[in-house]
């Protein structure tokens, strides 16, 4: 009997410290899944937030005039400065060229075409 009384007694020790156990990975199964619900909430506002950020710049620019806007830039500048730029920009497009590109190849093709027109004439 004292045999049968004390594995009965481990056995229900073995029992309360599992459901002990249990009961902790429950707790903290809980506390994860209300943490992660309350990131996903935080995150869905900021999400929020931005999108009407972004409205309010896009409904501000769909009603900006652009008839009156002043570009700042090559507007005020005389013709000859203005081909100055023009050359300017055309030469460095020319020396920013990487071999073998589609664009250092159609100067190829213009610098023969430039040559043999030039013969024609």
């Amino acid at each position: 009997k004292k045999i049968e009384q004390t594995s009965k007694t481990d056995k229900s020790k073995n029992y309360s410290s599992e459901k002990k156990l249990l009961e902790e990975e429950i707790k903290k199964m809980q506390e994860i899944k209300t943490k992660s619900k309350a990131d996903a909430v935080e995150k869905a506002k900021e999400k929020a937030k931005k999108r009407a950020e972004n409205a309010e710049k896009v409904a501000q620019y769909g009603s900006m005039s652009t008839k009156t806007a002043s570009f700042s830039g090559n507007a005020n500048l005389s013709k000859k400065e203005k081909e100055e730029a023009y050359n300017k920009a055309m030469e460095l497009r020319k020396n920013n060229i990487k071999p073998g590109s589609l664009a250092a190849k159609a100067n190829l093709v213009n610098d023969y075409n430039e040559r043999n027109n030039k013969g024609d004439k």
